[in-house]
């Protein structure tokens, strides 16, 4: 764990236990290879909340477009939020959102580790 808090300082506690728990057994070069490219791929929580925020003043969606979703995004900005009420809900839930978005990116670049590893 403490590798991983030096090699990832900007990453929240739940997110480096997830992390911890899908990088058992990578050796140190596979860690910095994993932290490298995660790092440049993953989103800060505080970034998503700003996307939210933005919904209330120009364009709602701009979180759900940064998260990847695209359709969700469409649908918000076709319809203002769901008139205010989904952006109010992802400005209550952010962490969660952005938590799950970065697991996902999390399990892609330890997929894409092990294969490295495997092929090298």
């Amino acid at each position: 764990m403490r590798n991983l808090m030096r090699l990832l300082p900007e990453v929240e506690t739940e997110e480096l236990s997830y992390i911890q728990h899908i990088t058992e057994g990578m050796d140190q070069n596979e860690l910095e290879l994993f932290a490298d490219i995660y790092r440049t791929k993953r989103h800060d929580p505080k970034t998503i909340l700003a996307g939210t925020l933005l919904g209330f003043f120009l364009i709602a969606g701009v979180q759900r477009l940064m998260l990847g979703q695209i359709l969700w995004a469409i649908l918000y900005f076709l319809t203002g939020g769901f008139c205010g009420i989904g952006t109010i809900l992802d400005l209550i839930k952010f962490k969660k959102l952005t938590f799950n978005y970065n697991r996902k990116v999390a399990d892609d670049t330890a997929r894409v580790v092990d294969e490295s590893a495997r092929y090298a």
